[in-house]
């Protein structure tokens, strides 16, 4: 059986909703992709609503979310199985984002250094590089102290 993947992407600037509609408007016209303008803040979903996977990516959830706790327990509502977050190590310590996770229910909780940046094209050599320092602990511990990469948290239900 070919199941299709359904997505809900949404941000809290209505001009990049709208590029993203424009950019994907033959996924948006089959159903596989639908666009909301949201603040973490304020999830609009009803209790009837969820997902199963739901990824919060803004570079930083601590920083922009006003109660992280109420979010993240909103965020385990809307989620049927898992959550994939970032946060800055910088701020928020690892102990602090797990015990977060798990104090609104998410369980088999695990934190990665994500070292391949989003915004940059890298060579494919570099770009392999990097994904193998992030299997490697001694290494992006070092990379995330010097360059102040993001740090991703998966909890699971």
């Amino acid at each position: 059986m070919n199941k299709r993947c359904r997505v809900c992407a949404s941000d809290v600037s209505p001009a990049l909703v709208e590029a993203t509609r424009n950019r994907n408007q033959a996924a948006v016209d089959s159903g596989t992709l639908s666009t909301r303008q949201l603040d973490i803040n304020q999830i609009p979903f009803p209790v009837s609503e969820s997902f199963d996977h739901v990824v919060a990516v803004m570079r930083h959830l601590y920083k922009y979310a006003d109660q992280p706790r109420a979010t993240l327990q909103e965020l385990y509502r809307v989620s049927r199985r898992k959550l994939i977050a970032d946060f800055d190590p910088g701020t928020d310590s690892v102990e602090s984002v797990i015990a977060d996770l798990a104090s609104v229910g998410f369980r088999n909780i695990r934190v990665r250094a994500f070292l391949v940046p989003q915004k940059r094209s890298l060579p494919k050599l570099v770009r392999q590089c990097l994904a193998a320092c992030e299997q490697s602990p001694w290494i992006y511990r070092h990379l995330l102290r010097k360059y102040r990469f993001q740090r991703w948290v998966l909890g699971e239900k």
